[in-house]
This record gives C-alpha cells, structure tokens and sequence, in this order.
C-alpha cells in the first residue's frame, strides 16, 4: 500500500508550535490533551486557539509516509502550510484552506480542508492512521491500519509552499508517532 519510492519519514514534533494544552513527551514523539494549560514560553508559532502542533520536518517535494497511533474519541491528523495562522477561526486544521485533515470527534470519523467536511465513518475504532503525502502530484491521504491497511480519504490540490504534519487533540485524547 505504500509506493515503493515513497520515504517512511521519522518525524518530531515541533513544541514552538504546541498549544499551550498539549503535554508533549519528553522525545517529542507523542502528546496528550491536557485541560490544564502548560507553562510554555510564548512564541508567535505557537498555536493559541485550539490544540493544535506541527512537526519540525517539512516537505517541499517528493513522497513519504508516516504512521500515527491514536488514543481516545477526539484527535486529527493531517498537514498544513508553515504560515497557517495560529489564533482564531483560521487556525483550526478543519476550517483554513491552509490544512488538509482526517478529524474524529466523537465517533464520526470525517475528512475537513477550507471547512468543507466528508462524513467517512460513524462509531469507527480507529487506533492507527497512516499519511501518505505525494507532494509532486498534489496528494494526501489517509488509511487505516490494522493487519490490513484500508484507505479512507484522498484530498487532491497543488501545494504552494512546504507542508508540515499537524495534529490535534481535546477531550482527553493523544497521538503518537510511530515511524
């Protein structure tokens, strides 16, 4: 399921971007919601609206893939131009033209790029989501991973600027990368 030129792609998470209610572990490989706020420093990457992060790698080109595990009912994972904003409406991965994201809440598993949403599954058990991102050809999508891999949704586009992986986690939920 995945192209043989394809990289598999070790990522970091980038904390100057971690909204201030996500803990991050101590080798920036995973997070958690946290309705506490944490103390970190202020920075304009920071994302301020909603717990939302980036990875500190970008990509200008090329293939690559990476797997994610997810815990909990609410979490999404995608990608997003460096510049996304990062307070406000805008910033949030489902409502900007800037992002492309699988987003669960709840049970409903669905697809969200410019705040146009497609409803992909309801009561879903999803713990492990794997990206594939073809820069060249302007493709993203998402599949899930159990001893099979099933594909869930391909957002088509021409990027204009390097993308970065995104995640977001509320109500309790985390992620980990797992490449």
């Amino acid at each position: 399921m995945v192209a043989p030129d394809a990289e598999l792609s070790k990522l970091t998470l980038d904390p100057n971007t971690a909204n201030k209610h996500l803990i991050l572990s101590n080798d920036l490989r995973s997070m958690m919601y946290s309705g506490q706020e944490q103390r970190y420093p202020n920075n304009p990457e920071r994302f301020v609206s909603h717990p939302q992060i980036l990875c500190t790698k970008r990509f200008p080109c090329g293939r690559s893939f990476w797997d994610v595990e997810t815990v909990g009912d609410w979490w999404g994972v995608g990608i997003a131009y460096g510049n996304i904003q990062k307070i406000g409406r805008n910033s949030d991965l489902r409502n900007t033209a800037k992002a492309w994201c699988l987003y669960l809440c709840f049970s409903n598993l669905s697809a969200f790029h410019n705040a146009q949403r497609t409803h992909l599954l309801t009561h879903p058990s999803i713990s492990r989501i794997r990206v594939k991102l073809n820069y060249d050809t302007g493709t993203v999508s998402f599949f899930q991973v159990t001893d099979t891999v099933t594909h869930l949704h391909t957002f088509k586009t021409r990027f204009a600027g390097h993308v970065y992986p995104a995640f977001c986690c509320e109500n309790n939920s985390g992620l980990k990368l797992l490449n």
